[in-house]
């Protein structure tokens, strides 16, 4: 049985390699051909390929909730739970710099609607406020001036990647919003997890390739808590969103079901004061089986 982890970590790399042929553009030597996809088609993707993580035996829920983001900003609804007993909650924007090709080419961010996503995500639902960046590059030296930490990594990689909203806020202030901007990753090195190190440069600007969401659960978050309070090394993506989010890391787990999480969702209609999008609750319901199976050979070992 795979891990969910691993699992959701193929199915991230697959959506940026559908994603990143998408996006390509073609030039011939006398003109560029480009095919036109826009943000909502690549959304619409996304939710597509993950709903198809049902296949595997996991449980998901992705559907359009049939409202727009005007009053939050906010494209996704994305819960990631363990034993459908826990969740935690991510507001993803999706934003695309479309048909330019080149690390210097900037977005087009709202100011008010980062404003917007911030408020909702830090003084209601104590969530994780994120953007995802559709783009394709074409440019042979982004691993080495943008990714250089990772091992594993192809420039079909940053045809979808995500930054935090906080990181987006401070960057229009400073007016710069380019790919190259967004995605300093000004790492030494090869990226060995020494997570301590970076969990200390809060300054840095972090944007990273999609598939990196793998390794976020309710359990990650509670060891992540734990290095937070005891200040110990630590393995894992979260020391690294610490570092997108500084001081402002608002990760809570929520204590709910996925029936639950639908109900209230449920109750959003277009004349709701609060509208939401796209809803996708993934939950790791193999996780329970995996702990007693952990158990169970724990206790023929003793």
């Amino acid at each position: 049985m795979k891990s969910f982890s691993k699992v959701l970590k193929q199915t991230l790399q697959d959506i940026s390699f559908i994603v990143y042929d998408l996006l390509e553009v073609h030039d011939d030597g006398s003109n560029i051909r480009i095919r036109q996809v826009h943000e909502d088609g690549v959304s619409s993707i996304i939710l597509k390929k993950l709903a198809k993580l049902k296949n595997q035996g996991f449980n998901i829920v992705a559907k359009n909730l049939g409202v727009h983001e005007k009053k939050t900003g906010i494209d996704f609804n994305l819960w990631i739970g363990e034993n459908d007993e826990k969740y935690i909650r991510l507001l993803v924007q999706a934003k695309s710099f479309g048909n330019q090709m080149n690390t210097e080419n900037s977005y087009s961010i709202d100011s008010e609607q980062c404003e917007m996503i911030l408020a909702h995500s830090e003084k209601e639902h104590e969530s994780f406020p994120l953007y995802f960046l559709y783009q394709f590059i074409d440019d042979p030296n982004l691993k080495l001036y943008h990714f250089s930490f990772l091992e594993d990594f192809r420039n079909e990689y940053t045809s979808v990647t995500f930054t935090s909203a906080y990181n987006i806020q401070k960057l229009i202030k400073s007016k710069n919003l380019k790919f190259s901007d967004i995605h300093k990753n000004d790492f030494q090195g090869v990226w060995k997890n020494n997570a301590f190190d970076i969990f200390q440069q809060i300054e840095e600007q972090i944007g990273l390739p999609l598939y990196l969401l793998h390794d976020i659960s309710p359990s990650s978050v509670e060891k992540f808590q734990t290095l937070i309070s005891t200040k110990e090394n630590s393995l894992g993506l979260l020391l690294l969103l610490l570092l997108l989010f500084g001081e402002n890391f608002p990760f809570k787990i929520h204590k709910i079901t996925a029936a639950q999480i639908e109900e209230l969702y449920g109750k959003n209609d277009p004349e709701s004061e609060v509208q939401f999008k796209n809803l996708v609750i993934i939950n790791d319901n193999f996780k329970l089986i995996r702990d007693r199976q952990k158990k169970l050979k724990r206790f023929l070992r003793e």
